[in-house]
Protein backbone atom coordinates (compact mmCIF):
# COMPACT_ATOMS: atom_id res chain seq x y z
CA UNK A 1 0.00 0.00 0.00
CA UNK A 2 2.67 2.67 0.84
CA UNK A 3 4.06 2.22 -3.02
CA UNK A 4 0.64 2.44 -4.25
CA UNK A 5 0.27 5.82 -1.79
CA UNK A 6 3.44 7.36 -2.98
CA UNK A 7 1.72 6.57 -6.66
CA UNK A 8 -0.97 8.94 -5.54
CA UNK A 9 0.77 11.36 -4.11
CA UNK A 10 3.13 12.01 -7.34
CA UNK A 11 -0.40 12.95 -8.53
CA UNK A 12 -0.29 16.23 -6.93
CA UNK A 13 3.38 16.40 -6.49
CA UNK A 14 5.12 16.32 -10.01
CA UNK A 15 2.76 18.61 -12.03
CA UNK A 16 5.00 17.77 -14.77
CA UNK A 17 4.63 13.59 -14.93
CA UNK A 18 1.80 13.08 -12.36
CA UNK A 19 1.56 9.23 -13.10
CA UNK A 20 4.57 6.88 -13.44
CA UNK A 21 2.86 3.85 -15.55
CA UNK A 22 5.14 1.67 -13.65
CA UNK A 23 4.89 2.64 -10.06
CA UNK A 24 1.28 2.59 -10.57
CA UNK A 25 0.96 0.04 -12.03
CA UNK A 26 3.18 -2.47 -9.56
CA UNK A 27 1.85 -0.26 -6.82
CA UNK A 28 -1.71 -1.57 -7.36
CA UNK A 29 -0.93 -4.80 -8.68
CA UNK A 30 0.66 -6.03 -5.36
CA UNK A 31 -1.98 -4.75 -3.52
CA UNK A 32 -4.74 -6.78 -5.53
CA UNK A 33 -2.17 -10.15 -5.41
CA UNK A 34 -2.27 -9.33 -1.54
CA UNK A 35 -5.73 -8.29 0.01
CA UNK A 36 -8.35 -7.32 -2.19
CA UNK A 37 -10.12 -5.56 0.67
CA UNK A 38 -6.93 -3.41 0.73
CA UNK A 39 -6.87 -2.87 -2.91
CA UNK A 40 -10.06 -1.31 -2.54
CA UNK A 41 -8.59 0.98 0.27
CA UNK A 42 -5.95 2.02 -1.99
CA UNK A 43 -8.15 2.45 -4.95
CA UNK A 44 -9.98 5.02 -3.41
CA UNK A 45 -7.32 6.61 -1.91
CA UNK A 46 -5.88 7.00 -5.43
CA UNK A 47 -9.33 8.30 -6.58
CA UNK A 48 -9.08 11.11 -3.87
CA UNK A 49 -5.45 11.83 -5.39
CA UNK A 50 -6.23 11.87 -9.04
CA UNK A 51 -8.95 14.22 -8.48
CA UNK A 52 -7.32 16.70 -6.78
CA UNK A 53 -4.46 16.11 -9.41
CA UNK A 54 -6.78 16.43 -12.36
CA UNK A 55 -7.94 19.66 -11.19
CA UNK A 56 -4.27 20.86 -10.34
CA UNK A 57 -2.84 19.43 -13.86
CA UNK A 58 -1.53 21.48 -17.01
CA UNK A 59 -1.71 18.34 -19.22
CA UNK A 60 -4.65 16.57 -18.69
CA UNK A 61 -5.14 14.45 -21.46
CA UNK A 62 -1.45 12.76 -20.63
CA UNK A 63 -2.49 12.13 -17.07
CA UNK A 64 -5.90 10.49 -18.61
CA UNK A 65 -3.67 8.43 -20.94
CA UNK A 66 -1.04 7.60 -18.59
CA UNK A 67 -4.37 6.29 -16.12
CA UNK A 68 -5.79 4.18 -18.73
CA UNK A 69 -2.60 2.12 -19.65
CA UNK A 70 -1.79 1.72 -16.10
CA UNK A 71 -5.48 0.47 -15.77
CA UNK A 72 -4.73 -1.95 -18.71
CA UNK A 73 -1.42 -3.25 -17.36
CA UNK A 74 -2.65 -3.83 -13.59
CA UNK A 75 -5.90 -6.05 -15.57
CA UNK A 76 -3.33 -8.34 -17.21
CA UNK A 77 -1.39 -8.35 -13.89
CA UNK A 78 -4.23 -9.23 -12.01
CA UNK A 79 -6.16 -11.80 -14.03
CA UNK A 80 -5.03 -14.75 -12.19
CA UNK A 81 -7.39 -12.56 -9.27
CA UNK A 82 -10.46 -11.27 -11.15
CA UNK A 83 -10.34 -14.13 -13.42
CA UNK A 84 -10.94 -16.58 -10.73
CA UNK A 85 -13.71 -14.73 -9.29
CA UNK A 86 -15.60 -14.29 -12.14
CA UNK A 87 -15.33 -18.10 -12.92
CA UNK A 88 -16.15 -18.83 -9.19
CA UNK A 89 -19.05 -16.84 -8.68
CA UNK A 90 -20.47 -16.91 -12.06
CA UNK A 91 -20.79 -20.73 -12.36
CA UNK A 92 -20.80 -21.64 -8.62
CA UNK A 93 -23.38 -20.90 -5.57
CA UNK A 94 -20.68 -19.46 -3.35
CA UNK A 95 -21.46 -19.28 0.93
CA UNK A 96 -21.68 -15.37 1.40
CA UNK A 97 -19.04 -14.01 3.51
CA UNK A 98 -19.21 -13.75 7.28
CA UNK A 99 -21.51 -10.78 7.98
CA UNK A 100 -20.55 -9.09 11.18
CA UNK A 101 -24.03 -7.74 12.32
CA UNK A 102 -22.48 -6.02 15.63
CA UNK A 103 -19.08 -4.31 14.40
CA UNK A 104 -19.29 -1.74 17.40
CA UNK A 105 -18.96 -4.53 19.72
CA UNK A 106 -16.24 -6.76 18.65
CA UNK A 107 -14.74 -4.62 15.42
CA UNK A 108 -13.56 -0.94 16.09
CA UNK A 109 -10.68 0.73 17.30
CA UNK A 110 -11.63 1.75 20.80
CA UNK A 111 -9.99 5.03 22.24
CA UNK A 112 -8.81 3.02 24.84
CA UNK A 113 -5.21 1.93 24.83
CA UNK A 114 -5.99 -1.17 26.17
CA UNK A 115 -7.08 -3.92 24.07
CA UNK A 116 -6.73 -2.00 21.44
CA UNK A 117 -5.10 -1.43 18.19
CA UNK A 118 -4.70 2.13 19.16
CA UNK A 119 -1.32 2.21 20.53
CA UNK A 120 0.18 5.33 22.62
CA UNK A 121 3.15 5.50 19.90
CA UNK A 122 0.50 6.29 17.23
CA UNK A 123 -1.59 8.83 19.50
CA UNK A 124 1.35 10.82 19.79
CA UNK A 125 2.03 10.91 16.34
CA UNK A 126 -0.95 11.86 15.43
CA UNK A 127 -1.36 14.41 17.52
CA UNK A 128 2.15 15.77 16.45
CA UNK A 129 0.84 15.63 12.89
CA UNK A 130 -2.43 17.29 13.30
CA UNK A 131 -0.58 19.97 15.57
CA UNK A 132 2.05 20.46 13.18
CA UNK A 133 -0.80 21.02 10.36
CA UNK A 134 -2.61 23.56 12.40
CA UNK A 135 0.38 25.61 13.00
CA UNK A 136 1.67 25.79 9.62
CA UNK A 137 -1.01 25.15 7.29
CA UNK A 138 0.04 27.46 4.61
CA UNK A 139 3.32 26.40 4.46
CA UNK A 140 2.70 22.95 3.74
CA UNK A 141 1.94 21.31 0.93
CA UNK A 142 -1.03 20.46 -0.84
CA UNK A 143 -0.16 16.70 -0.97
CA UNK A 144 0.74 16.97 2.84
CA UNK A 145 -2.82 18.51 3.81
CA UNK A 146 -4.72 15.77 1.60
CA UNK A 147 -2.64 12.89 3.23
CA UNK A 148 -3.44 14.20 6.39
CA UNK A 149 -7.25 14.68 5.80
CA UNK A 150 -7.69 11.48 4.50
CA UNK A 151 -5.73 9.46 7.50
CA UNK A 152 -8.22 10.67 9.88
CA UNK A 153 -11.16 10.66 7.92
CA UNK A 154 -9.57 6.56 8.15
CA UNK A 155 -9.22 7.14 11.39
CA UNK A 156 -12.52 8.21 12.43
CA UNK A 157 -13.92 5.31 9.82
CA UNK A 158 -12.14 2.48 11.88
CA UNK A 159 -13.85 3.48 15.59
CA UNK A 160 -17.26 3.96 17.35
CA UNK A 161 -17.51 7.83 15.93
CA UNK A 162 -19.48 5.80 12.92
CA UNK A 163 -22.92 4.46 13.92
CA UNK A 164 -21.48 0.80 11.69
CA UNK A 165 -24.34 -1.35 13.37
CA UNK A 166 -26.80 1.07 11.10
CA UNK A 167 -24.84 1.19 8.40
CA UNK A 168 -24.39 -2.06 7.49
CA UNK A 169 -28.25 -2.91 8.12
CA UNK A 170 -28.68 0.05 5.91
CA UNK A 171 -26.63 -1.03 3.26
CA UNK A 172 -25.45 -4.80 3.64
CA UNK A 173 -22.70 -3.99 0.79
CA UNK A 174 -20.63 -2.37 2.81
CA UNK A 175 -20.66 -5.36 5.29
CA UNK A 176 -18.09 -6.99 3.36
CA UNK A 177 -15.63 -4.79 5.42
CA UNK A 178 -16.91 -6.94 8.41
CA UNK A 179 -14.19 -5.63 11.04
CA UNK A 180 -14.10 -1.65 10.51
CA UNK A 181 -10.77 -1.27 12.28
CA UNK A 182 -9.27 -2.52 8.90
CA UNK A 183 -9.69 0.86 8.23
CA UNK A 184 -6.88 1.89 10.66
CA UNK A 185 -3.80 0.36 8.42
CA UNK A 186 -4.52 3.02 5.75
CA UNK A 187 -4.75 5.56 8.15
CA UNK A 188 -1.54 5.18 9.79
CA UNK A 189 0.41 4.96 6.58
CA UNK A 190 -1.35 8.31 5.58
CA UNK A 191 -0.22 9.68 9.03
CA UNK A 192 3.44 8.44 8.63
CA UNK A 193 3.43 9.83 5.48
CA UNK A 194 2.24 13.27 6.59
CA UNK A 195 4.26 13.58 9.27
CA UNK A 196 7.50 12.93 6.89
CA UNK A 197 6.29 15.65 4.60
CA UNK A 198 5.81 17.91 7.42
CA UNK A 199 9.11 17.43 8.94
CA UNK A 200 10.84 18.03 5.16
CA UNK A 201 8.76 21.22 4.43
CA UNK A 202 9.78 22.67 8.23
CA UNK A 203 13.23 21.60 8.26
CA UNK A 204 13.91 25.00 5.94
CA UNK A 205 12.38 27.16 8.28
CA UNK A 206 13.33 28.33 12.04
CA UNK A 207 11.08 27.41 14.80
CA UNK A 208 11.43 29.51 17.61
CA UNK A 209 10.84 28.79 21.40
CA UNK A 210 6.85 30.16 21.17
CA UNK A 211 6.37 27.81 18.30
CA UNK A 212 8.17 24.90 20.41
CA UNK A 213 5.58 26.06 23.25
CA UNK A 214 2.62 26.25 21.20
CA UNK A 215 3.41 22.67 19.52
CA UNK A 216 4.16 21.12 23.04
CA UNK A 217 0.58 22.81 24.25
CA UNK A 218 -1.49 21.28 21.08
CA UNK A 219 -0.02 17.91 21.21
CA UNK A 220 -0.67 17.71 24.84
CA UNK A 221 -4.14 18.98 24.37
CA UNK A 222 -5.01 16.10 21.77
CA UNK A 223 -3.62 13.39 23.88
CA UNK A 224 -5.58 14.58 26.41
CA UNK A 225 -8.38 14.58 24.29
CA UNK A 226 -7.94 11.09 23.26
CA UNK A 227 -7.53 9.56 26.58
CA UNK A 228 -10.51 11.75 27.81
CA UNK A 229 -12.55 9.83 24.90
CA UNK A 230 -11.34 6.49 26.07
CA UNK A 231 -12.70 7.13 29.87
CA UNK A 232 -16.17 8.41 28.36
CA UNK A 233 -16.05 5.00 26.23
CA UNK A 234 -15.29 2.64 29.59
CA UNK A 235 -17.96 4.47 30.75
CA UNK A 236 -20.35 4.37 28.29
CA UNK A 237 -19.81 0.59 27.51
CA UNK A 238 -21.08 -0.11 30.97
CA UNK A 239 -24.42 0.70 30.11
CA UNK A 240 -24.71 -2.18 27.80
CA UNK A 241 -23.85 -4.79 30.69
CA UNK A 242 -25.30 -5.54 33.95
CA UNK A 243 -22.98 -3.99 36.20
CA UNK A 244 -24.57 -0.39 35.43
CA UNK A 245 -24.65 0.62 39.06
CA UNK A 246 -21.39 -1.54 40.31
CA UNK A 247 -18.58 0.09 40.89
CA UNK A 248 -14.55 0.18 42.11
CA UNK A 249 -15.20 1.17 45.25
CA UNK A 250 -17.84 -1.99 45.40
CA UNK A 251 -20.45 -0.10 47.09
CA UNK A 252 -23.77 -2.02 47.98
Amino acid sequence: MPLGIAAGTRMIRNLSNQISVFELTMGVTLIIQTHVLSALFLISILAVFFTVGFIKSNNRLKMLRDLLISILFTLVLTCNIWGSFLEIYGTNVVLAPFHNAVPLTNGVVNFTLENSQLTSIFVIVLAIQISLLFMHYKKLPISNKLSTILGIIFLCLSTQLVPWNKVFNLVPAISVIQFPYRFLGPALILILLGLGMSLMSLSQYSIDNLDIKSLLLLICLLVSTFSLLGQVQNKSAAWSTNDVLSSRYNVK
